[in-house]
């Protein structure tokens, strides 16, 4: 089997041991990890227990910060989509369509396999919509539109292009979907003992959304 796409029918879990105030608050070590845990397992196979483990706490210790396990995976999730649109938000909006778009997708695959644990075990990594699906109201409005915020930036960049005639497309909303998809869906597929890294593999993708919208 190729080593991009290795086998990962193996035995069991590896987790990296942290320790709550090693870096940051021991809220912000929390929602880190369980937001990686609950990307990798699902919400209903990740329990608190294994939270709490893998940064050396206890499932007692969790409880003082969050009530349940639902809100410490609502707050994860919030989490994420909004680490990801200030991460989007930080991209420089100077620069040819070209340009941004490709450092949009970048941006986009790398913090999609860099918000994920190092599996050695059958690995369903969920997507952000798939995440959001476990959500309920007022948090799943919350996630969606920041959701929605992104794609209208993917149509605003793909529509500068066509002003500019750097990109050539039939539908503007179809092209953003099919651009949002390549780094969206990296995680169900890419591993870390590959043998391309995630720079590389960003960079192609990254070629392939130019040549969606060209």
């Amino acid at each position: 089997m190729s080593r991009l796409f290795p086998d990962r029918a193996r035995t069991a879990v590896t987790l990296p041991q942290r320790t709550a105030g090693a870096s940051g608050s021991t809220r912000d070590l929390i929602l880190d990890r369980a937001a990686k845990l609950f990307r990798t397992h699902g919400y209903e196979n990740t329990s608190l227990a294994l939270i709490a483990e893998s940064i050396n706490l206890t499932a007692t210790a969790i409880y003082r910060h969050f009530p349940s396990k639902y809100d410490l995976f609502a707050r994860s999730v919030e989490k994420l989509q909004l680490d990801f649109d200030a991460q989007m938000e930080s991209i420089p909006r100077e620069g040819t369509p070209t340009e941004r778009l490709r450092a949009i997708t970048i941006a986009h695959c790398l913090h999609q396999v860099r918000r994920t644990v190092a599996v050695t075990g059958t690995n369903q990594v969920m997507t952000f919509g798939q995440l959001a699906v476990h959500l309920a109201e007022p948090e799943r409005s919350v996630v969606l539109n920041l959701q929605g915020k992104h794609l209208e930036r993917i149509k605003e960049t793909i529509r500068d292009g066509v002003r500019t005639g750097e990109f050539f497309v039939a539908n503007v909303t179809v092209a953003a979907f099919a651009v949002i998809a390549l780094p969206e869906n990296l995680v169900l597929w890419f591993h870390q003992d590959g043998a391309l890294s995630d720079e590389a593999v960003a960079e192609m993708l990254a070629d392939l959304v130019i040549g969606i919208v060209r």
